[in-house]
């Protein structure tokens, strides 16, 4: 079963399923829910950007730094949309001598601040996150697993890099296992790792833990165990639980010491306010969860067929987004409607960092060969109904 505790901790979506589930509420804790109402959702029925909110604003930001760098996308930013999170990366990577950086790249006018080099040439940032006073993320350099990571934290306020957690080591080399993909909130951040062998002896589950760093202090504690998944949005936390040949997501109200529990593992989840969105287990569809303390699931989105997959999901009080394999849209939370996002062409996938959505597009006259060019922003907060702007 260690397989599937990793791809657990990892986050990875699962692929594959010629059965979607059907568009109801999903079993927790307290019952089933009676069924919500379901929107359009599949890709066919999305409304146009323009259709869907009139003139809405659309911002560019170049991928290109200079003439020998390539600022790359973590597909995160700070909570109030100042700041895009990724790495400062030399044009040859990976062969090169030059290191990248972890940077901070400002919306408003595209100019970066750096936060750290990264420990070697080789080194990637494989996930980040931040609560508009740190930036936490992971780092490695052994492709293709990324075994030997580090985790590092930036204050904002101060510029000060510190680290967090590396790697266990065993007999001289990292445990095999998945790396941390953290999650901050209110100066807490939480990741999931291996701190032992991870076989197919379910007393190894064990070694899958969640930890918890408090920022402020450096202090670290261990939440959960046969544990990972875990997503901070104060004062909601969640993780996922390995129970037997199944699992379920952990959710807890850190103020209240409320505890609940969706009947579900998804490949992502993403927290916002009180709700929830995330991915099913074939990464097929996603669903929406209004209130965390009675955590109610309803379909808004579903690829076209079992091969058209929505991954790596994002939230706000405005919008859904995820990552998909035929198309690039969202779903408005106040329109109950898949909204199209406009691409030069192809498809990208769609972030929302804050009050931002973001994603990658091609200057006009680009081939399939070429690499994006930009990011495209678009703040949902001046978003309304069509005709309205």
């Amino acid at each position: 079963m260690a397989p599937v505790l990793g791809a657990m901790l990892l986050l990875v979506s699962a692929c594959g399923s010629s059965n979607p589930p059907t568009p109801t509420p999903v079993a927790v804790s307290s019952g089933i829910q009676s069924p919500l109402p379901t929107p359009s959702v599949g890709p066919a029925d999305a409304l146009s950007a323009a259709a869907a909110w009139g003139s809405a604003t659309f911002r560019k930001l170049p991928l290109a730094i200079g003439t020998d760098r390539t600022f790359v996308f973590d597909n995160v930013g700070t909570p109030d949309g100042a700041w895009l999170i990724g790495v400062s990366q030399p044009k040859e990577f990976p062969q090169t001598t030059r290191p990248s950086e972890a940077v901070l790249y400002r919306v408003a006018n595209g100019t970066l601040r750096t936060m750290a080099q990264l420990e070697t040439p080789a080194s990637q940032v494989l996930a980040a996150s931040s609560d508009g006073y740190w930036v936490v993320w992971s780092e490695a350099a052994d492709q293709p697993y990324f075994y030997d990571w580090r985790l590092r934290a930036y204050d904002i306020t101060s510029g000060t890099v510190s680290e967090l957690a590396r790697a266990v080591d065993v007999d001289g080399s990292p445990v095999p296992g998945p790396y941390p993909l953290p999650s901050v909130s209110h100066g807490l951040a939480v990741w999931g790792q291996a701190v032992g062998p991870m076989g197919a002896d379910p007393s190894e589950m064990n070694n899958g833990v969640v930890r918890e760093a408090d920022l402020a202090t450096g202090r670290i504690s261990i939440l959960a165990t046969s544990a990972g998944m875990p997503v901070i949005a104060w004062p909601w936390i969640t993780w996922g639980v390995w129970s037997g040949a199944t699992g379920y997501t952990h959710i807890e109200d850190l103020a209240t010491k409320q505890i609940s529990r969706l009947d579900v593992m998804p490949p992502t989840i993403a927290l916002n306010g009180r709700s929830a969105a995330y991915n099913d287990a074939d990464s097929h569809s996603v669903f929406l969860v209004d209130d965390m303390a009675q955590p109610a699931a309803r379909l808004i989105a579903q690829g076209v067929d079992a091969a058209d997959h929505l991954e790596w999901i994002t939230l706000n009080s405005r919008l859904v987004a995820w990552a998909q394999s035929t198309t690039t849209q969202v779903y408005d939370r106040a329109e109950q409607r898949v909204v199209a996002l406009p691409m030069t062409f192809g498809r990208s996938a769609v972030y929302v960092c804050g009050p931002l959505a973001v994603w990658e597009d091609f200057d006009p006259g680009a081939s399939g060969q070429d690499n994006p060019t930009h990011l495209v922003i678009l703040d949902s907060t001046h978003l309304g109904p069509a005709g309205a702007n």
